[in-house]
């Protein structure tokens, strides 16, 4: 894990970077094998709140949490315990899902390549392919409103959202239906 720590109208005294280190360190615990992801820690002061944001960027998924209060070991203890409800809210759904072998499939002919416009293929690499459940679940997870993603069977970009009465909202390419919440 590549922990990074910034600092924004605050100083980042060795014992704060210290604390950082040993709470945000605690989440490897939740996985079996040691993961390889950067952990950006922003450390800041607003409006006389001590401030911290951890964002974990982990297998395509994006983890965030935010915490404020009065002194800066308390915002960093609230936000270690909201990645920690994050993490196993994740790991649960995840590990609910069934396990579908990989579909090989062979074929003697050549495929023809299409030319891919720059931006394209670099949007395609940031976002991995997802079925509704798992973008409902990522904007979750990121704390977002809406979330862009690819839908994994048909590959159309797809947006979904949260409406203010709980439920989500999906915007496919030709159509716009509400979803019930899921949880």
């Amino acid at each position: 894990m590549n922990l990074i720590i910034y600092g924004k109208n605050l100083q980042l005294t060795e014992a704060i970077k210290y604390y950082i280190h040993e709470k945000v360190g605690r989440i490897e615990q939740y996985f079996e094998e040691p993961i390889d992801a950067n952990v950006h820690v922003n450390a800041y002061v607003e409006k006389n709140q001590q401030c911290i944001e951890i964002n974990i960027s982990l297998h395509g998924t994006f983890i965030r949490a935010e915490a404020h209060s009065d002194d800066l070991y308390k915002s960093i203890d609230i936000a270690e315990e909201k990645m920690k409800r994050q993490i196993r809210k994740y790991k649960t759904k995840y590990n609910r899902k069934p396990k579908q072998p990989p579909i090989v499939q062979s074929s003697n002919k050549k495929r023809k390549i299409n030319k891919i416009k720059s931006n394209q293929l670099s949007l395609r690499k940031l976002y991995k392919p997802m079925n509704v459940e798992e973008a409902i679940l990522q904007l979750e997870l990121y704390q977002q409103k809406h979330l862009y993603f690819f839908d994994d069977i048909t590959n159309e970009l797809r947006a979904i959202y949260k409406t203010s009465d709980g439920n989500y909202g999906l915007i496919t390419p030709n159509q716009t239906k509400m979803i019930n919440q899921v949880g």
